[in-house]
């Protein structure tokens, strides 16, 4: 499936198919969850008034820049929606959303720049470089789709200034950001700059990712005021329910104070760690990471051999720009860690039991 997260049809113990926050979640989450169940006999406030004053003091921004959503992929559909364009370039390997988004689209042409296993499918000058100067929007992902390598600021400059140069739109799918490396040093990255810096650009982010709710649908879009309202008239009326909304306020409250954040990529990191040096120590190949999931490489019959011992991975072999042998994996808890660790060396070892 072009998704993780297929528990209903498959037996799995462990799910390391989708890529979320191990760290555990906050008890106030789940209170502004409880506050907005009870007070859903009322209408959500159809202009999001509170939440896009949450999601707009986070990048000290003027609240008309933000818009919330059902979800990163909802938001994903109504920008190509708005900007309706007729040659689109995907940066590739990537989240299979943008394509689903643009084909539902009338004579939209999707092209894609194949990012290299030779350089770890980074993302480089030289390939931003070779965009077709004839595109009509950009899809690009920090960290990089599959990968989860960060982009790096220069090569993030370029395609901005490009961008702005050639009058091309820009998705910049910032889902995982709040879970990379890159937030580390978050307080360099003028969000607001940006979006007065190139006209075009939109900046889609995830809290289901950081707060490891993906039942409760929760992204939000930053682009200037006039995109804004271009991209709600392809939303219904209502298209944020009152328990996210309470939720997205918490999540903008919980980024900002506290530590919750530098404490999750602190686990991230040390599990990332731990499950890059077991793979390389079965044989295989893996590529660097900066965020919650690591992209490697092993034999095609991995995942079949993983699922069969309660374990769902992430099966790329369908992706853009990857094939057989390529897979996903998320950092788990220590333990879901380990016993993963565990299967994949007795897999490298040959044995067919798991034992």
């Amino acid at each position: 499936m072009p998704h993780g997260g297929d528990i209903y049809r498959n037996k799995v113990n462990i799910d390391m198919s989708v890529n979320l926050n191990p760290y555990p979640i906050p008890d106030s989450i789940f209170l502004a969850l409880n506050i907005g169940i009870k007070a859903s006999k009322a209408y959500p406030d159809i202009d999001q008034q509170s939440v896009r004053g949450a999601l707009s003091s986070i990048d000290d921004m003027d609240s008309s820049c933000c818009l919330a959503g059902n979800g990163a992929s909802e938001l994903i559909m109504a920008v190509t929606a708005a900007i309706a364009p007729k040659k689109a370039l995907i940066i590739g390997p990537a989240f299979s959303g943008y394509k689903r988004a643009l084909s539902r689209l009338d004579d939209c042409e999707v092209r894609y720049i194949g990012l290299t296993e030779k350089n770890g499918f980074e993302f480089t000058i030289d390939a931003a470089g070779s965009i077709p100067a004839d595109t009509d929007l950009i899809c690009i992902a920090d960290p990089v789709s599959h990968t989860g390598k960060n982009i790096d600021d220069a090569v993030l400059d370029k395609i901005l200034d490009y961008s702005k140069e050639h009058g091309i739109s820009l998705i910049l799918d910032e889902s995982f950001f709040f879970l990379s490396e890159r937030m580390g040093e978050y307080v360099r990255r003028d969000t607001a700059a940006y979006i007065k810096r190139c006209p075009a650009l939109y900046i889609i982010r995830s809290f289901t990712k950081l707060f490891a709710l993906p039942g409760i649908r929760m992204g939000y879009l930053i682009s200037q005021p006039e995109n804004i309202e271009r991209v709600k008239r392809q939303l219904p009326e209502w298209n944020l329910n009152l328990p996210a909304q309470y939720c997205i306020q918490e999540c903008a409250k919980l980024l900002k104070e506290g530590s919750f954040v530098y404490d999750s990529l602190k686990l991230i990191s040390k599990g990332r760690s731990v499950l890059k040096q077991g793979i390389l120590d079965a044989g295989y190949t893996v590529f660097d990471s900066d965020t919650v999931y690591l992209c490697f490489k092993a034999d095609p019959g991995l995942y079949g051999y993983m699922l069969g011992h309660g374990i769902l991975i992430r099966d790329l072999k369908n992706e853009e720009c990857l094939g057989d042998g390529y897979y996903r994996i998320a950092v788990k808890t220590e333990a879901e860690n380990a016993e993963f660790l565990r299967l994949l060396m007795n897999r490298a070892a040959g044995s067919t039991d798991g034992k």
